[in-house]
């Protein structure tokens, strides 16, 4: 039986489901070049991580995603870090710092401006464990770079999950993106000629 406050809430109804963090394709500031002086450099291979986006022009302050619908901007934000090294950030429209920009219906956003959700908030408590299990797999495929302890760890929690049977995962998170390790590819600019 719910609370009365909530049996009466007006809930909007949606007309598709809020995409998933995971499978919407991204940009990840760290993975790009930033100049540090007034030089402009190009990432003109960007398509090929988003193929809607033609070219990608990056100075020390903004960022141009040439794609389909025209040009898009964004500035970029330092942020200090200890012994002298920086932190970018792309801001976004909504004026939020942000280290990722997902690509959603033409656009580059944040995952907020995006309505995007992660799958964990997507599913049940119940749910839960089955794509946290999912994701530990994915790691302990490759261990090239993990040490021993790490690996041994991720076993016993990986054992401790399966221990206690679920359901399967609901059809929308079963996407083999959803069960992927959050990761972006290398993607640098070359200096403007």
């Amino acid at each position: 039986m719910q609370p009365r406050q909530l049996a009466n809430a007006r809930r909007p109804k949606r007309l598709e489901p809020r995409p998933l963090v995971e499978t919407l394709p991204r940009i990840n500031i760290a993975s790009l070049k930033i100049p540090t002086n007034w030089q402009t450099s190009i990432a003109p291979w960007i398509s090929l991580k988003i193929p809607a986006i033609s070219r990608l022009e990056l100075s020390w302050n903004r960022a141009l995603f040439h794609h389909d619908g025209g040009v898009q901007s964004f500035a970029i934000k330092r942020s200090p870090l200890p012994h002298g090294r920086k932190r970018h950030y792309f801001v976004c429209h909504c004026n939020r710092a942000v280290r990722f920009l997902y690509h959603w219906r033409g656009n580059l956003s944040c995952r907020f401006c995006a309505n995007a959700v992660y799958a964990s908030q997507a599913i049940g408590k119940h749910s839960r464990p089955i794509l946290q299990a999912a994701r530990l797999k994915r790691i302990l495929n490759d261990t090239k770079y993990l040490p021993k302890t790490t690996i041994n760890k991720l076993k016993a929690r990986l054992a401790k999950l399966r221990a206690n049977p679920c359901n399967a995962l609901p059809k929308r998170i079963a996407n083999h993106q959803t069960a992927l390790p959050i990761h972006n590819y290398g993607i640098q600019g070359q200096p403007k000629r």
